[in-house]
């Protein structure tokens, strides 16, 4: 059974049609990184994977069960999504921990089935492990981006997914703090067998941190392995010329 299957997805927004016959398979726990273009469509097909967008076309299959025409609650409980953080309401005047422990609306829909304690230690666990368990009684809404983005992660993480949906996490952090997170995401797919697929302009971070590598173009697809040094130059030849800006140099990604 995949982890994620896609065969000739297509999808879009009103008449615009973003991803047309795409097509990914992911066979094994693994650190994914989603790169391409402005407007290539890497959101959009995160949001395919987060049942946020209904697929116009083709099979979308996510834990061996098909979700391209219902997508299943029994499926949304094993996801955690973090959007972009200018998709995020920061008019609401809500604690660090009302945010973190609203991630669990989909395992614990009704309130009485968890015990307010164990809604905290959890929310505190998780809170500790992204080093912002001193931030719980703050207001999301007064935090820095940096710890924004730590408190959103925060929320994807506490009901343990199976999968982490993860849109430019790593936006507004210092490099040490990406450091610090990148180590965890790793530790999440290498200790605890989870899926991570993450979006990144990023593509330093890409080759360094994954086990693949998606770029994302034209509306389809094409997969790299950071390890393999001709994975590594058919990337570098095939990214659009427009943000070879953003090619690294500070390493060689493979001997």
């Amino acid at each position: 059974m995949s982890i994620i299957e896609i065969r000739g997805l297509s999808a879009g927004y009103g008449r615009k049609t973003v991803l047309s016959n795409l097509n990914l398979v992911i066979t094994k726990p693994s650190f994914v990184s989603v790169i391409g273009p402005n407007g290539a469509g890497k959101t959009t097909l995160l949001r395919v994977l987060a049942g946020l967008l209904r697929p116009r076309g083709g099979l979308v299959k996510i834990l061996g069960v098909d979700v391209s025409k219902k997508f299943p609650s029994s499926i949304k409980v094993r996801l955690g999504y973090v959007p972009q953080r200018d998709s995020i309401n920061y008019a609401v005047p809500v604690t660090v921990f009302d945010v973190i422990v609203s991630g669990l609306i989909d395992v614990c829909p009704a309130p009485r089935t968890v015990t307010k304690r164990e809604v905290r230690q959890r929310a505190c666990r998780v809170a500790s492990a992204l080093g912002i368990d001193d931030l719980l009684d703050s207001y999301f809404h007064e935090l820095s981006g940096g710890l924004q983005q730590r408190v959103l992660l925060a929320r994807a993480l506490i009901k343990d997914p199976d999968i982490l949906l993860l849109d430019e996490p790593l936006s507004n952090l210092d490099e040490a703090t990406q450091q610090e997170v990148l180590k965890l995401l790793r530790h999440l797919v290498d200790k605890h067998l989870k899926t991570v697929i993450m979006v990144t302009h990023d593509l330093d971070v890409a080759l360094e941190w994954s086990d693949l590598v998606v770029l994302i173009s034209r509306g389809g697809a094409r997969t790299f392995k950071p390890g393999v040094h001709e994975d590594v130059e058919r990337l570098l030849e095939s990214y659009p010329e427009e943000e070879r800006k953003i090619i690294p140099s500070r390493r060689p990604y493979c001997g």
